[in-house]
């Protein structure tokens, strides 16, 4: 199994809005949620309790978590990580990280399953000078 246990693709990062469609599309799989964490800062505010048909379903931010993921726990310990897919996402970038997520060879982490798809609008590209020798190389000042 990889990283992940499936992908996500919400509409929004409004946990309040987005969260009881998720619960809704994998309980056959976990069975009724009782706990989802979320990276903090990625999700607008949400409360401490979401009710889902029902339901109570505690609602946990943290800071350390991945951004691109989120961690859905069900009674009797079953769990699942899902990849979230960032909502701006191109509908053709989001097809392939849904599909990358859903190999079960797949050892990706979340972000080089997004970055790999073409959903890497988030991601800061890293430009590393290079040095020059000769005639031409810059002196520090």
């Amino acid at each position: 199994m990889g990283m992940v246990d499936g992908a996500w693709w919400p509409r929004s990062w409004e946990p309040v809005a987005e969260f009881p469609a998720m619960i809704a599309g994998i309980e056959w799989r976990l069975g009724r949620a009782a706990r989802i964490a979320f990276n903090a800062d990625a999700w607008a505010e949400a409360p401490r309790r979401l009710v889902v048909d029902g339901q109570p379903v505690e609602l946990e931010g943290f800071r350390s978590l991945d951004e691109h993921t989120v961690l859905v726990s069900g009674h009797g310990w079953h769990r699942m990580v899902l990849l979230v897919i960032p909502p701006e996402t191109s509908e053709r970038a989001a097809a392939a990280a849904l599909e990358r997520a859903a190999d079960p060879g797949n050892t990706e982490q979340a972000t080089q399953i997004l970055f790999r798809s073409g959903a890497d609008s988030g991601f800061a590209e890293v430009t590393v000078p290079v040095a020059r020798t000769g005639a031409g190389a810059a002196r520090p000042r």
